[in-house]
């Protein structure tokens, strides 16, 4: 069953429920979007018609994991880097960019 969502960008279409709850988990259809399933004459708040995962709240939040990681990854390449050990200073600035990328894309995607 085809589901056409509205949202305030415009209209996007889902071939599939599946397909629907993803983009409902990436943040790609909001609470607030409508929803006009294939044999429905009416459009439906998103948040009647979705079922969402609970997401985990407080400091334990996958995102903040990372966020915590990289934080650490900074004070490690700070204490490389005075410590004149540049090789493995070096080496941690780019894991730590590397973390900050993948932070800053997984925000991203979710907008």
């Amino acid at each position: 069953m085809k589901y056409r969502v509205r949202t305030s960008e415009g209209e996007l279409q889902y071939d599939s429920y599946e397909q629907l709850q993803q983009a409902a988990a990436t943040g790609m259809v909001e609470d607030d979007d409508e929803i006009l399933a294939e044999n429905k004459t009416e459009w439906a708040k998103a948040s009647s018609l979705i079922k969402r995962a609970r997401r985990p709240s407080g400091w334990l939040r996958p995102q903040l994991l990372w966020v915590y990681l990289a934080l650490m990854l900074a004070s490690v390449s700070l204490y490389f880097l005075l410590q004149r050990a540049l090789l493995f200073g070096a080496l941690s600035v780019f894991v730590l960019v590397m973390v900050l990328m993948k932070i800053t894309n997984d925000q991203v995607r979710r907008r």
